[in-house]
Protein backbone atom coordinates (compact mmCIF):
# COMPACT_ATOMS: atom_id res chain seq x y z
CA UNK A 1 0.00 0.00 0.00
CA UNK A 2 1.21 3.78 -1.12
CA UNK A 3 2.18 5.75 2.10
CA UNK A 4 -0.36 8.67 1.71
CA UNK A 5 1.53 10.56 3.83
CA UNK A 6 4.72 10.20 1.44
CA UNK A 7 4.86 13.39 -0.58
CA UNK A 8 7.81 15.50 1.73
CA UNK A 9 8.79 19.13 1.10
CA UNK A 10 12.27 19.53 -0.20
CA UNK A 11 13.75 20.18 3.16
CA UNK A 12 13.38 21.09 6.56
CA UNK A 13 12.55 25.16 6.81
CA UNK A 14 14.83 25.76 8.45
CA UNK A 15 17.97 24.38 6.32
CA UNK A 16 19.53 26.56 3.99
CA UNK A 17 22.21 25.62 1.09
CA UNK A 18 23.44 29.29 0.84
CA UNK A 19 23.67 32.18 2.54
CA UNK A 20 23.65 35.34 0.33
CA UNK A 21 26.38 38.41 1.29
CA UNK A 22 25.06 41.97 2.06
CA UNK A 23 26.60 44.54 -0.25
CA UNK A 24 28.36 45.90 3.06
CA UNK A 25 30.82 42.99 3.34
CA UNK A 26 34.37 44.05 4.00
CA UNK A 27 35.91 40.49 2.97
CA UNK A 28 39.55 41.42 4.36
CA UNK A 29 38.00 41.39 7.56
CA UNK A 30 38.42 37.94 8.31
CA UNK A 31 41.92 37.56 6.83
CA UNK A 32 43.34 36.88 10.14
CA UNK A 33 41.35 33.52 9.72
CA UNK A 34 41.88 32.36 6.33
CA UNK A 35 45.94 32.87 6.86
CA UNK A 36 45.96 31.24 9.82
CA UNK A 37 47.49 28.21 10.65
CA UNK A 38 44.48 26.01 11.56
CA UNK A 39 42.59 26.96 8.44
CA UNK A 40 45.53 26.01 6.24
CA UNK A 41 46.08 22.92 7.85
CA UNK A 42 42.16 22.31 7.56
CA UNK A 43 42.22 22.78 4.29
CA UNK A 44 45.49 20.32 3.51
CA UNK A 45 45.03 16.84 2.68
CA UNK A 46 44.41 14.47 5.30
CA UNK A 47 43.02 16.95 8.00
CA UNK A 48 41.88 14.45 10.52
CA UNK A 49 40.19 16.93 13.05
CA UNK A 50 37.30 19.57 12.70
CA UNK A 51 37.46 23.10 13.08
CA UNK A 52 34.73 24.40 15.35
CA UNK A 53 34.63 28.40 14.85
CA UNK A 54 33.38 30.19 17.93
CA UNK A 55 32.29 33.32 18.81
CA UNK A 56 29.67 35.13 20.58
CA UNK A 57 26.18 36.84 19.12
CA UNK A 58 26.69 39.28 16.64
CA UNK A 59 30.62 38.20 16.00
CA UNK A 60 30.15 37.24 12.30
CA UNK A 61 29.99 33.32 12.16
CA UNK A 62 27.28 32.87 9.07
CA UNK A 63 29.37 35.59 6.81
CA UNK A 64 32.62 33.62 7.55
CA UNK A 65 31.01 30.24 6.62
CA UNK A 66 29.91 31.42 3.41
CA UNK A 67 33.29 33.70 3.15
CA UNK A 68 34.75 30.42 3.33
CA UNK A 69 32.58 28.11 0.92
CA UNK A 70 33.30 31.20 -1.46
CA UNK A 71 37.26 30.69 -0.90
CA UNK A 72 36.65 26.61 -1.12
CA UNK A 73 35.06 27.30 -4.45
CA UNK A 74 37.84 29.33 -6.22
CA UNK A 75 40.26 27.23 -4.65
CA UNK A 76 39.90 24.43 -7.41
CA UNK A 77 36.60 23.17 -9.38
CA UNK A 78 37.81 19.66 -8.66
CA UNK A 79 36.96 20.30 -4.66
CA UNK A 80 33.14 19.49 -3.60
CA UNK A 81 31.46 21.80 -1.15
CA UNK A 82 29.02 21.25 0.79
CA UNK A 83 27.46 23.78 3.07
CA UNK A 84 24.21 24.00 5.31
CA UNK A 85 22.99 26.78 7.18
CA UNK A 86 20.51 26.32 10.18
CA UNK A 87 18.83 29.52 10.05
CA UNK A 88 16.35 28.90 12.88
CA UNK A 89 15.53 27.23 15.73
CA UNK A 90 14.75 23.46 15.93
CA UNK A 91 13.90 22.39 19.14
CA UNK A 92 11.42 20.23 18.28
CA UNK A 93 10.43 17.41 15.38
CA UNK A 94 14.35 16.85 15.57
CA UNK A 95 14.76 13.53 14.01
CA UNK A 96 12.46 14.88 10.85
CA UNK A 97 15.76 17.64 10.55
CA UNK A 98 18.08 15.10 10.76
CA UNK A 99 16.44 12.86 8.06
CA UNK A 100 16.30 16.48 6.06
CA UNK A 101 20.02 17.86 6.95
CA UNK A 102 21.53 14.18 5.62
CA UNK A 103 19.42 13.69 2.37
CA UNK A 104 20.77 17.94 1.66
CA UNK A 105 24.58 16.53 1.98
CA UNK A 106 23.73 13.53 0.23
CA UNK A 107 21.80 15.60 -2.47
CA UNK A 108 25.10 18.62 -2.25
CA UNK A 109 27.96 15.79 -3.36
CA UNK A 110 25.62 13.68 -5.71
CA UNK A 111 25.41 17.03 -7.77
CA UNK A 112 29.07 17.17 -8.07
CA UNK A 113 31.35 14.79 -10.64
CA UNK A 114 30.21 11.96 -12.24
CA UNK A 115 27.00 10.05 -11.64
CA UNK A 116 27.63 7.31 -8.94
CA UNK A 117 25.41 4.69 -10.02
CA UNK A 118 26.00 2.23 -6.32
CA UNK A 119 24.96 4.89 -4.54
CA UNK A 120 22.41 6.39 -6.22
CA UNK A 121 20.85 3.06 -6.34
CA UNK A 122 20.93 2.90 -2.37
CA UNK A 123 19.27 6.45 -2.30
CA UNK A 124 16.22 5.27 -4.77
CA UNK A 125 15.84 2.65 -2.15
CA UNK A 126 15.87 5.21 0.35
CA UNK A 127 12.80 6.84 -1.44
CA UNK A 128 10.69 3.74 -2.03
CA UNK A 129 10.95 3.42 1.83
CA UNK A 130 9.50 7.03 2.08
CA UNK A 131 6.99 5.99 -0.55
CA UNK A 132 6.06 2.74 1.50
CA UNK A 133 5.98 4.86 5.22
CA UNK A 134 8.60 2.85 6.68
CA UNK A 135 9.48 3.59 9.96
CA UNK A 136 12.26 6.85 10.43
CA UNK A 137 14.96 4.92 11.47
CA UNK A 138 15.10 2.82 8.79
CA UNK A 139 14.38 5.45 6.25
CA UNK A 140 17.03 7.52 7.84
CA UNK A 141 19.57 4.43 7.80
CA UNK A 142 19.19 4.08 4.15
CA UNK A 143 19.50 7.81 3.62
CA UNK A 144 23.18 6.97 5.70
CA UNK A 145 24.13 3.89 3.39
CA UNK A 146 23.59 5.84 0.03
CA UNK A 147 25.45 8.55 1.73
CA UNK A 148 28.12 7.00 2.64
CA UNK A 149 28.64 4.85 0.04
CA UNK A 150 29.07 8.24 -2.51
CA UNK A 151 31.79 9.48 -0.09
CA UNK A 152 33.75 6.18 -0.84
CA UNK A 153 34.63 8.05 -3.57
CA UNK A 154 38.44 9.55 -3.95
CA UNK A 155 37.70 13.11 -4.16
CA UNK A 156 38.00 16.18 -1.81
CA UNK A 157 34.92 16.74 0.08
CA UNK A 158 33.90 19.73 2.14
CA UNK A 159 31.03 20.69 4.60
CA UNK A 160 30.31 23.72 6.15
CA UNK A 161 27.85 23.66 8.75
CA UNK A 162 26.95 26.89 10.17
CA UNK A 163 24.70 27.76 13.23
CA UNK A 164 24.64 23.83 15.00
CA UNK A 165 23.59 25.42 18.29
CA UNK A 166 20.40 26.84 16.95
CA UNK A 167 19.72 22.87 17.42
CA UNK A 168 18.34 21.56 20.66
CA UNK A 169 21.30 19.52 22.72
CA UNK A 170 19.52 16.24 21.57
CA UNK A 171 19.42 16.89 18.24
CA UNK A 172 23.44 18.33 18.40
CA UNK A 173 24.35 15.01 20.01
CA UNK A 174 23.01 13.31 16.68
CA UNK A 175 24.25 15.40 14.39
CA UNK A 176 27.74 15.00 15.96
CA UNK A 177 27.91 11.62 15.96
CA UNK A 178 26.97 11.56 11.79
CA UNK A 179 29.66 14.56 11.58
CA UNK A 180 32.44 11.84 13.41
CA UNK A 181 31.05 9.28 11.03
CA UNK A 182 31.83 11.90 7.72
CA UNK A 183 35.22 12.90 9.34
CA UNK A 184 36.08 9.47 9.41
CA UNK A 185 34.81 8.60 5.42
CA UNK A 186 37.53 11.97 4.41
CA UNK A 187 35.22 14.64 4.57
CA UNK A 188 36.80 17.94 6.05
CA UNK A 189 34.21 19.69 8.76
CA UNK A 190 33.79 23.26 9.57
CA UNK A 191 30.89 23.78 12.49
CA UNK A 192 30.44 27.46 13.30
CA UNK A 193 28.68 28.08 17.26
CA UNK A 194 28.34 30.84 19.35
CA UNK A 195 30.54 28.71 22.06
CA UNK A 196 33.44 26.33 21.66
CA UNK A 197 33.94 22.95 21.88
CA UNK A 198 34.10 21.83 25.43
CA UNK A 199 37.27 20.12 25.03
CA UNK A 200 40.79 20.18 26.72
CA UNK A 201 42.83 22.95 25.35
CA UNK A 202 45.23 22.35 23.18
CA UNK A 203 48.67 23.03 24.64
CA UNK A 204 51.79 21.99 23.96
CA UNK A 205 55.66 22.93 23.47
CA UNK A 206 57.93 20.98 20.74
CA UNK A 207 60.49 18.54 22.30
CA UNK A 208 63.36 19.20 19.88
CA UNK A 209 62.61 23.00 19.48
CA UNK A 210 64.58 25.45 21.96
CA UNK A 211 61.45 27.96 21.01
CA UNK A 212 59.02 26.98 24.53
CA UNK A 213 56.25 28.22 21.62
CA UNK A 214 53.18 26.85 22.82
CA UNK A 215 51.85 25.42 19.60
CA UNK A 216 48.43 24.65 19.07
CA UNK A 217 48.84 22.61 15.75
CA UNK A 218 51.19 19.47 17.23
CA UNK A 219 52.11 16.02 16.83
CA UNK A 220 51.95 13.56 19.39
CA UNK A 221 53.65 10.08 19.36
CA UNK A 222 51.61 7.05 20.01
CA UNK A 223 53.85 4.71 21.10
CA UNK A 224 55.62 6.66 23.83
CA UNK A 225 53.06 8.93 24.52
CA UNK A 226 55.48 11.20 25.69
CA UNK A 227 57.10 13.41 22.75
CA UNK A 228 55.71 16.01 21.34
CA UNK A 229 56.74 17.49 17.49
CA UNK A 230 55.64 21.01 15.59
CA UNK A 231 54.94 20.40 12.67
CA UNK A 232 58.29 22.88 10.77
CA UNK A 233 60.56 20.04 13.03
CA UNK A 234 58.19 17.20 11.64
CA UNK A 235 59.25 19.12 7.82
CA UNK A 236 62.89 18.90 8.49
CA UNK A 237 63.02 15.19 9.68
CA UNK A 238 62.87 15.26 13.32
CA UNK A 239 61.86 12.19 14.56
CA UNK A 240 60.62 11.20 18.45
CA UNK A 241 64.02 11.37 19.93
CA UNK A 242 62.53 8.12 22.72
CA UNK A 243 61.26 6.13 19.75
CA UNK A 244 64.00 6.84 16.69
CA UNK A 245 61.02 7.21 14.47
CA UNK A 246 58.36 9.44 12.92
CA UNK A 247 56.07 6.93 12.10
CA UNK A 248 53.97 7.17 14.93
CA UNK A 249 53.91 10.51 15.06
CA UNK A 250 49.77 12.35 14.56
CA UNK A 251 47.70 14.53 15.69
CA UNK A 252 45.61 13.10 18.97
CA UNK A 253 42.70 15.89 18.63
CA UNK A 254 39.69 15.43 17.05
CA UNK A 255 38.42 19.36 17.17
CA UNK A 256 40.47 22.41 17.40
CA UNK A 257 38.66 25.46 18.55
CA UNK A 258 38.91 28.90 16.59
CA UNK A 259 37.92 31.99 18.41
CA UNK A 260 36.31 34.80 15.92
CA UNK A 261 34.75 36.55 18.60
CA UNK A 262 37.11 38.95 18.97
CA UNK A 263 38.67 40.64 16.00
CA UNK A 264 42.05 41.47 15.60
CA UNK A 265 42.40 45.68 16.25
CA UNK A 266 44.15 46.45 12.51
CA UNK A 267 41.89 44.14 10.77
CA UNK A 268 39.00 45.91 12.90
CA UNK A 269 40.50 49.75 12.18
CA UNK A 270 40.55 49.30 8.86
CA UNK A 271 37.06 48.21 8.58
CA UNK A 272 35.47 51.02 10.66
CA UNK A 273 37.79 53.45 8.67
CA UNK A 274 36.22 51.55 5.37
CA UNK A 275 32.73 52.43 6.63
CA UNK A 276 33.13 55.44 7.65
CA UNK A 277 34.68 56.68 4.32
CA UNK A 278 32.45 54.59 2.50
CA UNK A 279 29.41 56.42 3.93
CA UNK A 280 30.75 59.67 4.95
CA UNK A 281 33.46 60.65 2.33
CA UNK A 282 37.54 60.98 2.36
CA UNK A 283 37.75 61.45 5.88
CA UNK A 284 42.10 61.19 6.20
CA UNK A 285 41.80 58.21 7.54
CA UNK A 286 43.61 55.96 4.57
CA UNK A 287 40.91 53.54 4.19
CA UNK A 288 41.52 50.30 1.63
CA UNK A 289 37.59 52.24 0.67
CA UNK A 290 38.22 52.86 -3.11
CA UNK A 291 35.23 54.14 -4.34
CA UNK A 292 34.80 57.27 -1.72
CA UNK A 293 31.73 58.96 -2.03
CA UNK A 294 31.67 63.36 -1.80
CA UNK A 295 32.35 64.42 1.45
CA UNK A 296 28.25 64.46 3.28
CA UNK A 297 26.67 67.21 5.35
CA UNK A 298 27.69 65.40 8.77
CA UNK A 299 31.51 64.64 7.36
CA UNK A 300 31.70 67.90 6.60
CA UNK A 301 30.59 69.01 10.07
CA UNK A 302 33.35 66.35 11.42
CA UNK A 303 36.23 67.66 9.59
CA UNK A 304 36.11 71.10 10.23
CA UNK A 305 35.05 70.81 14.08
CA UNK A 306 38.23 71.71 16.52
CA UNK A 307 36.58 70.17 19.79
CA UNK A 308 37.30 66.72 19.88
CA UNK A 309 35.07 64.90 17.65
CA UNK A 310 37.66 64.29 14.34
CA UNK A 311 37.39 61.29 12.26
CA UNK A 312 40.09 59.83 14.18
CA UNK A 313 38.74 60.47 17.61
CA UNK A 314 35.18 58.59 16.23
CA UNK A 315 37.13 55.53 14.92
CA UNK A 316 38.85 55.19 18.50
CA UNK A 317 35.96 55.47 19.93
CA UNK A 318 33.94 53.13 18.03
CA UNK A 319 36.91 50.61 18.22
CA UNK A 320 36.69 50.34 21.99
CA UNK A 321 33.22 50.07 22.31
CA UNK A 322 32.71 47.62 19.45
CA UNK A 323 36.03 45.26 21.65
CA UNK A 324 36.27 43.36 18.32
CA UNK A 325 32.64 42.28 17.91
CA UNK A 326 31.97 43.46 14.72
CA UNK A 327 28.32 43.80 15.43
CA UNK A 328 28.52 45.80 17.76
CA UNK A 329 30.45 47.88 15.63
CA UNK A 330 28.28 48.09 12.98
CA UNK A 331 25.07 49.39 15.76
CA UNK A 332 27.79 51.43 16.39
CA UNK A 333 28.76 52.99 13.29
CA UNK A 334 24.80 53.24 12.05
CA UNK A 335 24.26 55.49 15.38
CA UNK A 336 27.12 58.26 13.46
CA UNK A 337 25.19 57.26 9.46
CA UNK A 338 21.83 58.46 11.15
CA UNK A 339 23.18 61.75 13.10
CA UNK A 340 22.19 64.61 12.19
CA UNK A 341 24.81 67.21 13.49
CA UNK A 342 27.74 66.95 16.01
CA UNK A 343 25.30 67.58 18.95
CA UNK A 344 24.11 63.61 18.16
CA UNK A 345 27.54 62.14 17.12
CA UNK A 346 28.65 63.56 20.62
CA UNK A 347 25.40 62.50 22.34
CA UNK A 348 26.04 58.47 21.72
CA UNK A 349 28.98 58.57 24.16
CA UNK A 350 29.41 56.26 26.17
CA UNK A 351 25.49 55.26 26.87
CA UNK A 352 23.54 52.57 25.19
CA UNK A 353 22.20 53.54 21.93
CA UNK A 354 18.30 52.51 21.10
CA UNK A 355 19.87 50.04 18.50
CA UNK A 356 21.68 48.12 20.79
CA UNK A 357 19.06 47.98 23.15
CA UNK A 358 16.72 46.60 21.16
CA UNK A 359 18.98 43.82 19.85
CA UNK A 360 19.56 42.94 23.45
CA UNK A 361 15.74 42.98 24.33
CA UNK A 362 14.97 40.69 21.96
CA UNK A 363 18.02 38.38 23.09
CA UNK A 364 16.68 38.20 26.45
CA UNK A 365 13.02 37.64 25.15
CA UNK A 366 14.45 34.38 22.97
CA UNK A 367 15.67 32.88 25.96
CA UNK A 368 13.32 33.14 27.90
CA UNK A 369 11.06 31.88 25.49
CA UNK A 370 13.50 28.18 25.69
CA UNK A 371 11.68 25.71 27.46
CA UNK A 372 11.11 27.14 31.24
CA UNK A 373 13.47 25.54 32.99
CA UNK A 374 16.25 26.24 30.93
CA UNK A 375 15.13 29.94 30.30
CA UNK A 376 15.17 30.47 34.04
CA UNK A 377 18.26 28.98 34.56
CA UNK A 378 19.96 31.27 31.30
CA UNK A 379 18.34 34.39 32.96
CA UNK A 380 19.62 34.09 36.59
CA UNK A 381 23.26 32.71 35.15
CA UNK A 382 23.37 36.02 33.18
CA UNK A 383 22.38 38.08 36.33
CA UNK A 384 25.04 36.36 38.35
CA UNK A 385 27.33 36.83 35.86
CA UNK A 386 26.85 40.93 35.93
CA UNK A 387 28.16 40.82 39.56
CA UNK A 388 31.79 41.47 37.97
CA UNK A 389 32.38 42.73 34.53
CA UNK A 390 35.68 40.61 34.83
CA UNK A 391 33.92 37.02 35.29
CA UNK A 392 32.64 35.74 38.48
CA UNK A 393 33.75 31.99 39.42
CA UNK A 394 31.65 29.18 38.87
CA UNK A 395 31.71 28.04 42.75
CA UNK A 396 29.73 31.37 42.92
CA UNK A 397 27.67 31.29 40.46
CA UNK A 398 26.22 27.84 41.55
CA UNK A 399 25.90 29.13 44.97
CA UNK A 400 24.05 31.59 43.97
CA UNK A 401 21.60 29.57 41.64
CA UNK A 402 21.33 26.43 44.28
CA UNK A 403 18.10 27.31 46.33
CA UNK A 404 15.94 28.08 42.94
CA UNK A 405 17.16 24.81 41.07
CA UNK A 406 14.65 23.04 38.67
CA UNK A 407 14.43 18.87 39.18
CA UNK A 408 16.93 19.24 36.08
CA UNK A 409 19.79 21.22 37.27
CA UNK A 410 22.77 21.70 35.37
CA UNK A 411 25.35 19.54 35.26
CA UNK A 412 28.40 21.22 34.01
CA UNK A 413 29.30 24.56 32.93
CA UNK A 414 28.59 23.76 29.58
CA UNK A 415 25.15 23.32 30.52
CA UNK A 416 24.94 26.75 32.02
CA UNK A 417 26.39 28.90 29.08
CA UNK A 418 24.17 26.64 26.66
CA UNK A 419 21.05 28.38 28.54
CA UNK A 420 21.81 31.74 28.27
CA UNK A 421 22.51 31.41 24.35
CA UNK A 422 26.06 32.64 24.05
CA UNK A 423 25.43 35.32 26.00
CA UNK A 424 27.88 34.14 28.98
CA UNK A 425 31.27 32.64 27.94
CA UNK A 426 34.10 30.50 30.13
CA UNK A 427 37.30 32.08 28.71
CA UNK A 428 39.01 28.87 30.39
CA UNK A 429 37.74 25.21 31.28
CA UNK A 430 39.50 24.82 33.78
CA UNK A 431 39.13 27.87 35.78
CA UNK A 432 35.30 27.98 34.73
CA UNK A 433 34.93 31.21 35.40
CA UNK A 434 31.78 32.59 33.70
CA UNK A 435 31.59 36.06 32.47
CA UNK A 436 28.91 37.90 29.98
CA UNK A 437 30.37 37.99 26.13
CA UNK A 438 30.37 41.64 25.98
CA UNK A 439 31.13 44.96 27.93
CA UNK A 440 27.80 46.67 26.13
CA UNK A 441 25.79 43.49 27.37
CA UNK A 442 27.50 44.09 31.24
CA UNK A 443 26.27 47.87 31.06
CA UNK A 444 22.78 46.39 29.74
CA UNK A 445 22.47 44.28 32.29
CA UNK A 446 24.28 45.64 35.37
CA UNK A 447 22.08 49.22 34.94
CA UNK A 448 18.85 47.50 35.05
CA UNK A 449 17.86 47.54 30.99
CA UNK A 450 15.86 44.77 31.60
CA UNK A 451 12.71 43.94 33.59
CA UNK A 452 13.04 39.86 33.71
CA UNK A 453 17.55 40.31 34.37
CA UNK A 454 16.13 42.51 36.97
CA UNK A 455 13.80 39.98 38.90
CA UNK A 456 15.91 37.00 37.84
CA UNK A 457 18.62 38.65 39.80
CA UNK A 458 16.16 38.94 42.72
CA UNK A 459 15.72 35.38 42.85
CA UNK A 460 19.52 35.18 43.25
CA UNK A 461 20.78 33.86 46.85
CA UNK A 462 23.75 36.15 47.55
CA UNK A 463 25.71 35.90 50.69
CA UNK A 464 23.97 39.55 51.84
CA UNK A 465 20.30 40.82 51.28
CA UNK A 466 18.77 42.14 48.38
CA UNK A 467 16.46 44.41 47.54
CA UNK A 468 12.30 43.43 48.63
CA UNK A 469 10.12 42.35 45.71
CA UNK A 470 8.60 46.16 45.95
CA UNK A 471 11.62 47.51 45.01
CA UNK A 472 12.15 45.48 42.35
CA UNK A 473 8.72 45.67 41.21
CA UNK A 474 9.87 49.89 41.30
CA UNK A 475 12.88 49.53 39.86
CA UNK A 476 11.53 47.47 36.98
CA UNK A 477 9.32 50.38 36.10
CA UNK A 478 11.77 52.72 35.45
CA UNK A 479 13.33 49.67 33.33
CA UNK A 480 10.95 50.54 30.52
CA UNK A 481 11.82 54.49 29.86
CA UNK A 482 15.45 52.92 28.99
CA UNK A 483 13.99 50.22 26.30
CA UNK A 484 13.14 51.67 22.53
CA UNK A 485 10.92 50.55 20.02
CA UNK A 486 12.35 51.29 17.45
CA UNK A 487 14.77 48.34 15.90
CA UNK A 488 18.14 48.75 14.55
CA UNK A 489 18.69 50.35 11.23
CA UNK A 490 20.62 47.17 9.70
CA UNK A 491 20.30 43.69 10.19
CA UNK A 492 22.26 41.67 12.20
CA UNK A 493 23.30 37.99 13.17
CA UNK A 494 22.14 38.05 16.25
CA UNK A 495 19.77 35.02 15.61
CA UNK A 496 16.47 37.41 16.32
CA UNK A 497 13.79 35.31 15.01
CA UNK A 498 11.04 33.83 17.30
CA UNK A 499 12.02 30.80 19.58
CA UNK A 500 9.75 28.13 20.37
CA UNK A 501 7.76 28.00 23.44
CA UNK A 502 7.51 24.41 24.57
CA UNK A 503 7.39 22.95 28.37
CA UNK A 504 10.44 20.48 29.97
CA UNK A 505 8.42 17.57 29.02
CA UNK A 506 9.25 18.24 25.11
CA UNK A 507 12.83 18.90 25.03
CA UNK A 508 15.63 16.91 27.13
CA UNK A 509 17.88 18.72 29.33
CA UNK A 510 21.05 19.39 27.98
CA UNK A 511 23.42 16.63 27.31
CA UNK A 512 26.87 17.74 28.33
CA UNK A 513 30.51 16.49 26.57
CA UNK A 514 32.63 17.77 29.23
CA UNK A 515 34.72 15.50 31.09
CA UNK A 516 35.97 18.00 33.26
CA UNK A 517 35.48 18.03 37.29
CA UNK A 518 32.27 20.48 37.20
CA UNK A 519 30.94 22.78 40.47
CA UNK A 520 27.26 22.02 38.68
CA UNK A 521 28.08 17.85 38.49
CA UNK A 522 29.79 17.61 41.85
CA UNK A 523 26.59 18.91 43.61
CA UNK A 524 23.41 17.55 41.18
CA UNK A 525 22.90 14.65 44.24
CA UNK A 526 21.67 18.22 46.36
CA UNK A 527 18.63 19.11 43.96
CA UNK A 528 16.89 15.87 44.06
Amino acid sequence: MANPFAIRASAHPAIAETYSLSSDIYPELYSFFFSSKEFIRWCGAECPWQLHCFGGPGSGKTTLCALVVQHLHARSENTAVVSVFVKADVLSNEIVFLEDFLATVYHQIHAFGRVDYPSLELFEVYEDACQAGKRLAVRIELLRKALHARLSQAAPYFLILDGIDRCSAALRLLIERELQDLQLLGVRIMVSARLRAFEKPLEATCDTDENDEVLKLFLECQKCDETVLCFPCKERGEVCPICKTAEYLNESYDIVNFGIGQIPNPSMRDFVAWDLEKEHGDFGLKSPCHDKPPLSSLGALILRNQDGNTPQTLLERILDQAEGNIGIAKLRLDNVHNAQSLEDVESIGDRLPPNIVFQFDTAIRNIEAQPASQGDLGLRAIAAAAENNAGVPAANVERWLRPKLSKFPPRSVEDVLQAANGFLISANIEEENIRLYHTSFFMYVAQNYNASLLWARSQLHFDRAFRSRTNIASLMSETRSKSSPHGPSRVLSFDSSPRSDESDKDSPSILSRTSTTSYFGARRSNYG
